[in-house]
């Protein structure tokens, strides 16, 4: 279930009731802002705010708890505040994760007051150039202090920069920072559009990671008390994705008014920035410490010859700037201002089909302003339509995703991939069974490499399925034959039932049903045989899942009846396809569980523990099994069950990426058995 907060609905995180706040502009529903892989919302203890960082599923991991380990030696740094953070984890908040599954490894830190860049560039809100000065300065040093320590945020952008009341910048979003021993994340940023350098289409993590985005920012700063600046910006940053590193009238404009406001020296380092190949040509900012005046009207000088009465006659190289006054009659830009905020606070309060509403008619008004917010709500809504196993309205609101992203956002690199999996799998299926319809239309028995799997499948397990029985039997008469002088001599003596299964079956992981109270999966009503008091081999049922070979690996789509969903919290998880037998055994028997844990997912998961189903009081093993990414592991344990009747079935619980996790079920988990279970008693 989605993570869908109402105002004032209160969580409980380490022991401390947070509530969740309301949005300033839109009452009834809770402060939050979006992003591509999170949505941050506001919480509060009395006067203590905090932010809420939710992942999205894809984003969702537990080297979250190592990335906040990492990170928090720094947040005493200037602009790092965000560091501090505490990630939600099932050990140390199981009751939580029962009521909201998906705050999973969410970070709780620091709330950080105030705009960020990027909406102050939207609003077009102007800036004195001291303040611009002010602003500049305290981003670089920010910035320079952070390579002092080796440390780069690699996706520095205008939603990335907040600007408290109080003065300074804050930098959020800090999960892919680069920094001394911290580990490479799997995914990369590219960048974000408009301070992308043109070198880092496949990811940037490293100490120069900074440079050409910072450099631009520190322009965009510095410029914005220039009302011809202001003016010319394009949205969400001053340069277009598609113009970044390109000549044109804005890079042009803005030269200008570097130079003539803040002096030659700050203007070359842009330059060298905008045109150069890799990161680390690009100026550090150290150099830019250097050359930014400490004072408005005071440039640093860059010492060549020059007429002294020239220069006193000159002036001061700036011009004091008017107060914007924005016009009565600039209706349309307020408007796709307020849609914009709608949207967000839709996207924010988990209504991504709501806030798409609203950004559609912003985008409408002014594409360049509202498309980016617009291709995000249609991702989320992609995403939960996914979910809800609606694939036609999740390939809709992807296809409007390309249509409306700009071409430099990452995000349109991750659609296109999607999209292009998807278009894959429909071409083969169609293909498929264009060919079954030939042969059938041809009056022919369909071809055996163009029947369709199921048929396929259904023919190979008839042929295994006597292969199978043949050994059996075979292996029973020898048994037997080993077995018989041995039965005569020890008639009356305690017996040993050894239940012959199908050879090495693929066992599929699904939900069993659990019993209310406990949660332990219920046992079926039986009707059991008298106790046997001689040696004897059965032979159980056929399976009810369709046997696969365990060289074979499964098929994804067949790996779980929940399409590949994760299970509920405290669902049970029940081995199934080997099928189950009354048996009736003494006080003290030992159920011996020979089998293979084979992990076909790019996640490790944890084995918990076993359990044997329908033993009244329960019987179970804790034994736990770190299975690797696409390893393959053996396993031999054994149980002791109490005397009785019953009908014995195998449950597995506890399968998760961490110990302990009971709601984490990782996709293509499957389990193979050995040939037998072997029940050994008195």
């Amino acid at each position: 279930m989605r993570f869908r907060p109402r105002v004032g609905e209160e969580l409980v995180i380490n022991g401390v009731t947070y509530c969740i706040a309301e949005h300033p502009a839109a009452p009834g529903i809770p402060y939050g802002q979006a992003g591509r892989r999170a949505i941050v919302y506001q919480i509060a203890a009395g006067d203590d705010k905090r932010a809420l960082k939710v992942f999205s599923r894809r984003f969702r991991s537990p080297a979250l708890v190592l990335v906040a380990q990492n990170l928090a030696p720094f947040a005493s740094l200037p602009g790092l505040r965000v560091c501090q953070r505490e990630v939600i984890t099932p050990e140390q908040n199981p009751d939580l994760l029962r009521q909201h599954p998906d705050l999973a490894y969410a970070v709780l830190m620091p709330w950080v007051e105030g705009p960020t860049w990027t909406e102050v560039m939207i609003q077009k809100r102007p800036f004195s150039p001291e303040e611009g000065l002010a602003l500049a300065r305290s981003l670089v040093s920010v910035l320079a202090r952070m390579g002092e320590e080796g440390l780069a945020h690699c996706d520095l952008s205008g939603p990335n920069v907040i600007l408290p009341p109080d003065g300074g910048v804050e930098l959020v979003d800090v999960e892919e920072m680069h920094g001394p021993e911290f580990e490479r994340p799997e995914v990369l940023s590219s960048g974000s559009g408009g301070y992308a350098h043109r070198s880092v289409e496949g990811g940037v993590w490293g100490l120069e990671g900074d440079r050409f985005a910072g450099a631009v920012m520190l322009a965009e700063m510095l410029g914005w008390c220039d009302e011809r600046v202001r003016g010319a910006a394009w949205g969400e940053s001053y340069f277009a994705p598609k113009e970044v590193q390109e000549e044109g009238e804005r890079y042009e404009l803005l030269v200008e008014m570097l130079e003539e406001r803040w002096g030659e020296g700050v203007a070359r380092l842009f330059e060298r920035a905008w045109g150069s190949e890799q990161l680390a040509d690009c100026p550090t900012f150290g150099e830019w410490v250097q050359w930014l005046p400490e004072e408005v009207g005071r440039p640093v000088v860059i010492e060549t010859e020059v007429d002294e009465e020239v220069a006193e006659a000159a002036g001061p190289p700036w011009e004091p700037v008017e107060e914007e006054v924005v016009a009565d009659e600039d209706v349309q830009r307020r408007l796709v201002e307020a849609k914009l905020k709608a949207g967000e606070a839709w996207l924010a309060a988990g209504q991504p089909e709501r806030a798409a509403a609203e950004l559609e008619e912003a985008y409408e008004l002014d594409p360049e302003a509202a498309g980016e917010a617009l291709a995000r709500a249609l991702a989320v809504l992609a995403g939960e339509r996914e979910e809800e196993r609606d694939r036609e309205g999740a390939l809709a609101a992807y296809r409007r995703v390309l249509e409306v992203v700009p071409e430099e956002e990452a995000l349109r690199d991750e659609v296109e991939a999607i999209l292009a999996g998807w278009e894959g799998e429909e071409a083969e299926e169609a293909d498929e069974e264009q060919q079954v319809a030939l042969r059938e239309a041809e009056g022919g028995k369909p071809h055996k490499s163009e029947m369709p799997p199921r048929h396929r499948v259904s023919g190979w397990v008839w042929a295994m399925s006597g292969l199978a029985v043949l050994v059996l039997m075979v292996w029973g008469i020898y048994t037997l034959s080993l077995r018989k002088p041995s039965l005569r001599s020890e008639s009356g003596t305690a017996a040993t039932t050894m239940l012959a299964l199908p050879p090495a079956d693929t066992l599929m992981v699904a939900p069993s049903p659990t019993s209310p109270s406990t949660g332990v999966p219920a046992s079926r009503p039986v009707e059991t045989p008298p106790p046997s008091t001689a040696t004897v081999t059965k032979t159980p049922p056929p399976p009810t899942a369709t046997p696969t070979p365990a060289a074979a690996a499964p098929t994804p789509a067949a790996a779980s009846p929940a399409g590949n969903r994760p299970l509920p919290l405290e669902a049970s998880l029940s081995v199934q396809g080997w099928g189950t037998s009354p048996i009736s055994v003494a006080a003290g028997t030992t159920i011996i569980l020979e089998g293979v844990l084979r992990n076909l997912s790019q996640q490790q998961f944890y084995f918990d523990y076993f359990h044997i189903c329908g033993v009244p009081g329960g019987a179970e093993l804790a034994k736990t099994h770190r299975v690797a990414p696409y390893e393959v592991q053996q396993f031999q344990h054994q149980i002791t069950v109490p005397r009785g009747r019953y009908e014995l079935s195998l449950c597995a619980c506890g399968i998760g990426s961490q110990p302990g996790e009971v709601y984490c079920h990782p996709e293509n988990v499957w389990i193979h058995l050995g040939n037998t279970i072997q029940v050994a008693g008195e």
